[in-house]
């Protein structure tokens, strides 16, 4: 029997092949793998492991819930992708009490009450307006710690409430490395955060914390590494709590970290003791063109210090209510920021103080249910910005600078929102 020979390249190509996987094998390195959630509601995985997101090994063909995904996720290892359709997915199983103590078992494996994320994953769903994840007994996400490369993209996280015991982040635990980009948290509920609490690293772009409420921060709690940015952090409260605890912190409350917000929003928060948008007690918090408007507190309507030192650039901080708009002495400018009051140490190059920004609300495009504020005609905060500290673009990713007021002259507005130019109308002659 004649037997055909095997081309020499097609071997070489078969024996890299093989080299690689048995690598891979051997070394420990998993495979990626992609699961798409296309069941809304919850469920547990079967089996855990076997490569199938599927509820059911009973049932002919597979059904994959977000929970299911995640478990998977977790047991195979490897950066894996869960895929979010439109919809809404409920998160019912509640955490399971085994002294009777009301509250729930520290399980880590995402079998119930929130989803414990395990290992480096990335959920992505089909748009914050179109993917809903909707925690009733838990928060949404646990991310452990030392897990690196997990991040969470268009989806909005809504109803979350913090476990029972801990009260750490209604909507999110962060202990690893999270990106949030395109997320939007409403509605949660928590102690520390809530809707986060972040005691990793945590990046967020383009993402919409609003309507929470907490103890300690309203919105976010952060004891990490926080970086914020194009982002609206908006109508939040922070309670006092029993014993006279709390009420700190209406937008973010920050501990002993550091955090930085660059073209955000903080706006309309409320904190019933101390900082209705921040509250920073000794970390350093440093915002780059941000706009704070139309927060409240009776101590630091906007921004409250404690130990810590907050660095405005480029920042516009007005309209509070219940106090003024800065608490403490360590509020430290570094140049072109305005503020409509005398409390926020604005003695840098180009401050204004005691001037009206003269902001109008406007939709986010990325979010019409938030709503983020423009520089009306006229307003101090056009062309008045420091050209080499402003980003390339702003909150609405419409490039920097531009020539607000007209003069001739490219110049970046205080603020998270650039002035669009108005386009002179030609008129014509009989028309």
């Amino acid at each position: 029997m004649t037997r055909s020979a095997v081309h020499p390249g097609r071997l070489a190509l078969l024996t890299l092949a093989t080299t690689l996987l048995l690598t891979l094998a051997f070394s420990g390195v998993a495979l990626a793998d992609t699961f798409t959630a296309d069941q809304l509601f919850d469920a547990q995985d079967a089996r855990p492991g076997d490569g199938k997101c599927d509820v059911s090994a009973e049932t002919a063909g597979q059904q994959c819930t977000l929970r299911a995904a995640i478990q998977e996720s977790n047991a195979l290892g490897g950066r894996d992708t869960v895929v979010l359709i439109g919809g809404t997915y409920p998160l019912t199983l509640p955490g399971s009490d085994s002294n009777g103590d009301g509250i729930p078992d520290p399980e880590q494996r995402a079998a119930t009450g929130d989803l414990d994320i395990r290992d480096e994953t990335t959920v992505r769903g089909a748009g914050l307006d179109e993917t809903v994840v909707n925690a009733t007994n838990d928060r949404h996400f646990h991310l452990a710690k030392r897990i690196t490369g997990t991040s969470i993209s268009g989806l909005s996280l809504v109803n979350g409430v913090s476990g029972a015991g801990s009260g750490r982040g209604g909507g999110i635990l962060n202990f690893g490395a999270l990106l949030l980009e395109n997320v939007a948290l409403r509605q949660n509920q928590g102690i520390f955060g809530g809707a986060l609490d972040n005691r990793g690293t945590l990046t967020m772009r383009g993402a919409t914390v609003g309507n929470n409420v907490g103890v300690f921060g309203g919105g976010i709690y952060n004891d990490g590494q926080l970086k914020i940015s194009d982002s609206t952090i908006a109508s939040n409260t922070a309670n006092r709590a029993t014993g006279d605890n709390g009420g700190l912190g209406g937008g973010i409350y920050n501990t002993t970290a550091p955090a930085k917000l660059t073209n955000s929003t903080v706006a309309s928060n409320t904190a019933e003791v101390r900082g209705g948008g921040i509250a920073n007690v000794s970390g350093d918090v440093q915002l780059l063109n941000v706009t704070a408007n139309l927060n409240n507190s009776p101590e630091g309507a906007s921004i409250a210090n404690t130990d810590g030192r907050t660095y405005l650039e480029n920042t516009i901080v007005a309209k509070g209510t219940g106090g003024e708009n800065c608490f403490g002495a360590r509020t430290v400018s570094r140049g072109n920021n305005l503020g409509d009051d005398s409390s926020c140490n604005l003695n840098g190059r180009g401050d204004q103080e005691g001037a009206d920004p003269l902001l109008s609300p406007i939709p986010d495009d990325d979010d019409p249910l938030a709503q983020i504020y423009e520089p009306q005609p006229g307003s101090p905060a056009i062309d008045a910005a420091d050209n080499e500290a402003c980003p390339a673009f702003d909150q609405r990713a419409l490039k920097r600078p531009k020539d607000g007021d007209g003069n001739g002259s490219r110049v970046c507005d205080v603020g998270s929102v650039e002035v669009e130019p108005q386009v002179p109308v030609q008129e014509v002659p009989g028309v």
